[in-house]
């Protein structure tokens, strides 16, 4: 993609037009977290540099060289997703409970053992949605350690999680309006064996 973006300003009513930099900020991750999840090649934003046209402020650094909360979600992103991210079909994460407007994927990394989980809610971008709490499964692999990404904030928590039968339970993550990211690492000679996954249940 050769040119994306979307100008700061103060726009109560939200959206993807003339939005806070929260929001830009948001709509950055999500973009470029969904075109990985795609397999989506180059997008280019526009611009890195401050410009202003008319009553639009773009660009990710402020016109007083501040870098924006979108600049860092750029960074944040770039720090955990590159092109060795493919779609995982031996891993598979699902809600307890039905989200709606979940978007959630599994992806195999580069590095062994790791797997990456980007999950966010697709609805409209507000400052001040905090995210809501929900309980998630994962199955088919011997879970180690999994750690949750903040993708604005750049902060890295460690998940708790217990095995239920063969799937092992996250409880109370919460969903955000834009993308968190779970790195998950599994036992290696578990995936190396090819043994067979779990199935995936359905959803409550």
């Amino acid at each position: 993609m050769s040119e994306t973006g979307v100008n700061t300003g103060d726009n109560p009513e939200g959206g993807s037009h003339y939005v806070s930099e929260t929001s830009q900020a948001k709509f950055l991750a999500r973009l470029y977290t969904f075109h990985v999840l795609h397999g989506i090649g180059p997008t280019c934003w526009w611009s890195l540099e401050p410009v202003k046209t008319g009553q639009f402020q773009w660009g990710l650094i402020a016109p007083d060289g501040r870098r924006k909360e979108a600049w860092m979600a750029l960074r944040n992103v770039a720090a955990v997703l590159d092109n060795s991210c493919q779609p995982a079909s031996d891993l598979f994460c699902r809600p307890v409970r039905k989200i709606d407007d979940l978007l959630c994927r599994v992806l195999r990394t580069g590095r062994d053992g790791e797997y990456l989980i980007p999950y966010w809610r697709i609805v409209k971008m507000r400052d001040g949605n905090t995210g809501s709490p929900a309980d998630f499964l994962l199955s088919g692999q011997e879970i180690l350690h999994i750690e949750a990404i903040d993708t604005l904030s750049g902060t890295v928590h460690p998940v708790r999680f217990e095995q239920k039968d063969s799937s092992f339970c996250l409880n109370n993550m919460v969903v955000r309006d834009y993308p968190v990211i779970l790195r998950v690492q599994v036992r290696k000679d578990r995936q190396k064996a090819g043994i067979p996954p779990a199935a995936p249940s359905a959803v409550d």
